[in-house]
C-alpha cells in the first residue's frame, strides 16, 4: 500500500494551496513594513505605512493612526475628520510636516480659508513640535473698528444681507482684547513654524499655511515590530475561512453571509420587517409613489399612522448583497439632509426598505417638468440656493461625519428628496461605498452611476483616482442642472445646440444672469452666481482640481467676492 496514490478532496488541495500562498515571505526578525513604498516623490516607510499598497495594508506593520493615502502622487494623513497633506519625513528627526489638504485647493489659492482647528488624537503618538507660533483666525466678524485693520483679510469682506459689511482677520497669538470685542462667526487657532511667520502677516498668511508645521513622533518601535509577526497568524485564519466557505454553493454562501451580517450588526440596524407586514402596511402595494430603474415605491402607514414610503429595489430576486450595503450604509448615518431609514425586509428573495416619507417627491419632478415655470412647480431662487446648500452638507457629513466615511456615487436630482418644507435629503444609497478614512482611495471595478453624472475618473481610470471627489462632480452637475432647468433654459434657442450647458454658461455667466433671471435683485443674482461657479469648481476634470465638498459649504456660505473662477472645463 506504500506505492499507491492518495486522492485528496478538491477542497482540502485548495486550502493546501491557500495556505502555502498566504503564509509570509519575509522573515520574523524584520518589519514587513519598514522597506519603503513610494508615492510621488515622497518615500513612506516604518512608522508610516500606506493603505493602497498592496504590499504594506497591515496595521500592525505601522504605527496606529500613521496610516497614509497616497493621491495623485500625494501623501495624505488624516487626523480626526480632517486631511492633511504630508510635505516631508525626517526619519532621523522623527518629524513630519503637515499642511491642511483644502488649502491647495485652485479654488482656495490666493484666500485659503481654514474651517477648523488642528486636532490631535489622543491615540495616536504625535505631539506638536517646540518651535511654532499659533495664528488666530476671526471669520466673518460684524466688527468696525478701524484700529484692528491691519489684521483684516480683504479678500474676505463681503455684504451680508445687502447691509452688514462681515469682515475676516488674523493674528499672531491669541488677542484676547479683540476675542471680547467682537462678533464673529468662527474662530480658529493654527499652528504655524516661527520661521516661516514674516512681519506682513495678512499678506503672507496663505504661504504660511502651505508651508505648513510640524509634529513629532515616539514610540517603541520594537514593541510595534511585534505586532507585525503577529500578522502572519491572521493571514493563516483568512485561508481558513476561505477554504471553508470552497464547499459552498454560491446561494448558500450569500444568503448565510447577510444572515450574518443581521446578527452582527443588530444593534444598529433597524427594525426588520416580515413580508406580510409589508404587505399589510402598504395595502398590498395599492398606492405607488414612482417607478424605475431604482425600483418601485410605494406609500404606506406605520401602526402609529406615520406615512412612509416603501421602495422594492429593482432586480430584488438577485443578488442581495447590495440591497445590503444601503442597509448598513444609511444605518450608519443620523443628518437632517439625509433620509431615514426605519426598517427593511429581506425574506428569501424579496427585499423592501421602509424609508420616511417625503412629501414633496423627488428634486427630478422640479427641474425637469416639461413645464417647469408653473407655479405649483416652480421653486424660487431662493429655495433652490438652500437646496444646494442643504445637499452640499448632506454630503460633507457622509464624508467626514458619521462614524463610517461613506461615498455615495450616485448624487443625481431623483435621488434627492423634498420634505415638507422643501429641505432636501439625499436618498438611494444602494451604490454607496464604506471607507475607513476620509478621501480614501476606493478600488472597486464595481462602481457605477448615472451617464450624465458620473465623474470621469469613474470610468477612466487614467483621469484620477477614485474618491469622495467623484461625488463632488456629480454634485456640481447636479446644481448646473438645477440652475438650467429653473427657467427651462436651452441653448439650442441661440442655435448652439451642440454646445454643453456648463461649456456655454462659462462663457455668458453675466448674459444668463441679466436676461434670464428677471426677477433679479443683487442678492438674488449672488445666489445665482454663486451656485454656477460652484458649480464650475466641481466639474473640474482632474480629481485634485475640484474642491472638497467641506470647502464647498465654504464658498457657498460665503461672499461671492472670495471666488474666483475655475479653469474652464475641458469637455471632450
Amino acid at each position: 500500500m506504500s506505492g499507491a496514490a492518495v486522492s485528496l478532496p478538491l477542497h482540502v488541495l485548495v486550502l493546501c494551496l491557500l495556505v502555502l500562498f498566504l503564509v509570509p515571505s519575509r522573515g520574523d526578525s524584520s518589519c514587513p513594513n519598514s522597506e519603503s513604498a513610494p508615492c510621488g516623490n515622497a518615500s513612506i516607510s516604518y512608522p508610516f505605512w500606506l493603505s493602497n499598497d498592496a504590499n504594506q495594508t497591515s496595521p500592525y506593520c505601522g504605527y496606529h493612526g500613521f496610516m497614509l493615502t497616497c493621491q495623485s502622487g500625494i501623501p495624505i494623513l488624516s487626523l480626526g475628520d480632517h486631511n492633511y497633506r504630508v510635505l516631508q519625513i525626517n526619519y532621523t528627526g522623527t518629524v513630519v510636516s503637515l499642511a491642511d489638504d483644502d488649502v491647495f485647493s485652485p479654488a482656495q489659492e490666493s484666500c485659503p480659508r481654514l474651517r477648523q482647528n488642528v486636532t490631535l488624537p489622543s491615540n495616536v503618538a504625535l505631539s506638536y513640535a517646540h518651535t511654532y507660533n499659533n495664528l488666530t483666525f476671526f471669520f466673518n466678524c460684524s466688527n468696525s473698528d478701524s484700529k484692528w485693520s491691519s489684521n483684516m483679510i480683504p479678500c474676505f469682506q463681503f455684504n451680508r444681507s445687502g447691509t452688514d459689511i462681515m469682515r475676516s482677520y488674523v493674528f499672531l497669538g491669541i488677542p484676547n482684547e479683540f476675542d471680547s470685542s467682537t462678533d464673529c462667526s468662527e474662530v480658529v487657532i493654527w499652528p504655524a513654524m516661527e520661521s516661516h511667520v514674516g512681519n506682513q502677516l495678512v499678506e503672507g498668511y496663505a504661504a504660511v499655511l502651505c508651508e505648513g508645521f510640524e509634529l513629532h513622533w515616539t514610540g517603541d518601535i520594537n514593541a510595534n515590530c511585534s505586532h507585525c509577526k503577529n500578522s502572519g497568524v491572521r493571514r493563516k485564519k483568512h485561508a481558513l475561512k476561505i477554504g471553508v466557505a470552497i464547499g459552498k454553493e454560491p446561494h448558500e454562501k450569500n444568503e448565510q453571509d447577510i444572515e450574518d451580517f443581521i446578527l452582527q450588526y443588530e444593534s444598529t440596524i433597524p427594525k426588520r420587517y416580515t413580508y406580510s407586514e409589508i404587505k399589510r402596511m402598504t395595502k398590498s402595494f395599492s398606492d405607488k409613489l414612482g417607478n424605475g430603474g431604482y425600483g418601485s415605491v410605494f406609500k404606506g402607514s406605520l401602526e402609529d399612522g406615520r406615512s412612509v414610503a416603501v421602495k422594492i429595489p429593482s432586480g430584488s430576486e438577485g443578488n442581495g448583497k447590495e440591497f445590503m450595503n444601503e442597509v448598513a450604509s444609511i444605518s450608519r448615518t443620523s443628518h437632517v439632509n439625509i433620509v431615514g431609514l426605519l426598517g427593511f425586509c429581506l425574506e428569501g428573495s424579496k427585499k423592501v426598505l421602509v424609508y420616511e416619507f417625503m412629501p414633496n417627491g423627488s428634486l427630478e419632478k422640479y427641474i425637469f417638468d416639461d413645464k417647469p415655470n408653473t407655479e405649483n412647480n416652480k421653486l424660487s431662487w431662493a429655495q433652490l440656493y438652500d437646496i444646494v446648500l442643504g445637499i452640499a452638507r448632506g454630503l460633507d457629513y457622509l464624508h467626514r461625519g458619521c462614524n463610517t466615511r461613506i461615498v455615495h456615487f450616485d448624487i443625481k436630482p431623483h435621488n434627492i428628496l423634498l420634505d415638507q418644507d422643501f429641505s432636501p435629503k439625499i436618498s438611494d444609497f444602494g451604490l454607496a461605498k464604506m471607507c475607513i478614512q476620509k478621501d480614501s482611495i476606493i478600488s472597486t471595478m464595481t462602481v457605477r452611476g448615472t451617464p450624465g453624472y458620473i465623474a470621469p475618473e469613474v470610468s477612466c481610470r487614467s483621469v484620477g483616482a477614485i474618491s469622495s471627489k467623484s461625488d463632488v462632480y456629480s454634485y456640481g452637475m447636479l446644481v448646473l442642472e438645477m440652475v438650467r432647468g429653473r427657467n427651462n433654459f436651452n441653448v439650442s434657442s441661440d442655435h448652439t445646440s451642440e454646445i454643453h450647458f456648463p461649456h456655454w454658461i462659462y462663457d455668458n455667466l453675466d448674459n444668463y444672469c441679466n436676461l434670464t433671471v428677471p426677477e433679479v435683485n443683487s442678492e438674488t443674482e449672488e445666489m445665482v452666481r454663486k451656485m454656477i461657479v460652484v458649480g464650475l469648481w466641481c466639474i473640474q476634470i482632474k480629481p485634485e482640481n475640484r474642491p472638497s465638498i467641506s470647502l464647498v459649504v465654504d464658498m457657498l456660505e460665503g461672499g461671492i467676492s472670495v471666488l474666483q473662477m475655475p479653469p474652464k472645463p475641458e469637455f471632450s
